[in-house]
């Protein structure tokens, strides 16, 4: 079984790049169907493209096209001649480009340009994570754990916080050092149960497959 989660900005929890050390990860599913984990600033909130990320965050997680024209009435300013005529400025840079850690905080990859009518595509990234059951009760293994953790919006300090346990023992369930004992996880099924977390019945898995590893990648 799969679940998939839209994503926040990922965050350092410590100096070293380790996934498990995040406070939360920010995945894009690359054109192989690899996943990859890109770090970014969050946006600060006098950014010139703050009101463009404030914008995205409060959309149904679906994909939006938004006019060039309504991003410069969001953000009250004009935007430079290159974000009308060069894709390049909508590349989906992790550093260096202030308006694209606007849309990547929020969750989101520019998807397709069209200067000829004059807007920008933007969708969702997702994490998928095998979550697996045994007679209708969750295996908490590290994928298990990582989605629930998504699913409350929680950091892995206040996660940790929740179950009454270390952060760094959250972090070592999620990269798969080791599971948690009996106890622990029969606790993480009454956060699951009462958070509504329930993974997707095979028949639903059918319905709604996972983003194909053959989609084509953003066009610039």
């Amino acid at each position: 079984m799969h679940i998939r989660f839209p994503q926040v900005s990922a965050v350092l929890a410590s100096g070293e790049l380790n996934p498990g050390n995040l406070n939360s990860e920010q995945l894009n599913s690359s054109p192989s169907g690899n996943i990859s984990i890109l770090l970014s600033p969050v946006i600060k909130t006098g950014s010139k493209y703050y009101p463009l990320y404030e914008y995205l965050r409060q959309q149904e997680r679906g994909e939006i096209t938004v006019a060039i024209s309504a991003i410069e009435a969001l953000i009250t300013g004009t935007l430079p001649k290159s974000a009308w005529t060069q894709k390049a400025w909508w590349s989906n840079r992790s550093r260096g480009a202030l308006q694209a850690t606007a849309w990547i905080s929020a969750g989101y990859h520019t998807h397709a340009i069209n200067f000829e009518q004059q807007h920008v595509t933007f969708r969702p990234f997702q994490a998928e994570y095998r979550v697996q059951q045994i007679d209708g009760e969750i295996l908490w293994e590290a994928d298990a754990v990582k989605a629930l953790r998504q699913h409350l919006h929680l950091t892995q300090a206040k996660f940790a916080e929740t179950l009454g346990v270390r952060r760094q023992t959250v972090s070592e369930w999620e990269n798969g050092v080791y599971a948690p004992d009996r106890s622990t996880a029969k606790h993480l099924g009454l956060v699951a149960t009462q958070a509504e977390f329930q993974p997707p019945s095979p028949d639903s898995s059918l319905a709604n497959p996972p983003m194909s590893p053959s989609e084509p990648p953003a066009q610039y």
